[in-house]
């Protein structure tokens, strides 16, 4: 996936804050799979405990099993398969959290220099962090969509478009919101630093 793609993609809100008069939000993308959101949500320390005790209880299986569970009867198989079970998860566990974190974007409004940047946190840990900014001058569109719009959210979504072509990262930002609210805040927020009327679901509050 090109970086463009990756950047146009809805992401969830996961928060913002307001300082001297720089207005960031900060977007997370949930991971595809439930086992890595799992994992994800347990953290890089948690996580490595967990898979070292995996291997930990899989090594004292496979010695007990050894030394007291007579060969090649069914619980000696049956044992061997807990074994091999236990290394495989911690091993799929630690690798999951070695190789990828959760991909986050951060974009920030600065109200000073009328300059919008931002910064995308990618899946692969491999993968370097990559930063723009584009003018306020170069956006052109706040649309709103409702819950009842694909894709369905349960509280709608947001999406800032620019005049970029859309092979271009940053040609667009979406981001689903967490509340009702929020639905009608943001937009509210959004027009007033950009200079642009919403679009699309948005009611004046």
């Amino acid at each position: 996936m090109s970086q463009a793609q990756s950047l146009s993609e809805i992401f969830s809100l996961a928060g913002s804050q307001v300082d001297k008069g720089i207005f960031e939000i900060r977007l997370e993308k949930e991971a595809k799979g439930a086992w890595i959101r799992v994992i994800h949500s347990l953290g890089p320390v948690r996580g490595r405990l967990l898979a070292l005790a995996l291997f930990l209880l899989a090594s004292y299986g496979n010695y007990f099993r050894l030394r007291y569970t007579q060969a090649y009867t069914p619980m000696f198989y049956a044992t061997g398969a807990l074994c091999w079970a236990g290394m495989l998860s911690g091993l799929a566990i630690y690798f999951t959290i070695f190789a990828t974190r959760t991909e986050k974007l951060f974009i920030r409004f600065n109200k000073v220099k009328n300059v919008f940047d931002w910064e995308h946190i990618p899946f692969w840990t491999k993968m370097k962090a990559h930063r723009g900014e584009i003018s306020f001058s170069n956006f052109n569109e706040i649309v709103v969509f409702g819950p009842h719009k694909e894709p369905t959210t349960p509280h709608g979504y947001i999406v800032l478009k620019t005049k970029y072509p859309p092979d271009v990262p940053g040609h667009c930002f979406k981001f689903k919101l967490l509340s009702e609210d929020q639905l009608k805040i943001y937009p509210l927020n959004l027009s007033k630093i950009l200079n642009i009327d919403p679009k699309g679901d948005w009611v004046e509050p």
